[in-house]
């Protein structure tokens, strides 16, 4: 019982990394001087129209989170990989 349980929370896991995966893959960095559409914004920021002003007068350090976020998520799977990776070898 408590293996299935474990197992589940594996494969839960394992799922969450391919979509974190699959989110940083899909990652652009803003460009304030760019036009986008709302829905194009909407990958940015659900306050997508006001948000482009913040990102108008702040561009270097909103690419510097940006990038923070993608290094974050990047550690996150290699982490989730690792742990998957150790699981597998001691079953």
């Amino acid at each position: 019982m408590q293996k299935n349980l474990i197992l589940n929370q594996l494969n839960g896991v394992k799922k969450q990394a391919d979509y974190l995966k699959q989110s940083i893959s899909k990652y652009q960095p803003f460009n304030p001087y760019a036009q986008y559409s709302p829905m194009e914004l909407e990958y940015y920021d659900a306050l997508s129209f006001n948000n482009k002003i913040a990102h108008a007068y702040l561009p270097h350090e909103l690419k510097e989170i940006y990038q923070q976020i993608v290094d974050l998520g990047s550690e996150i799977v290699r982490q989730i990989e690792e742990i998957c990776e150790n699981f597998a070898l001691n079953q």
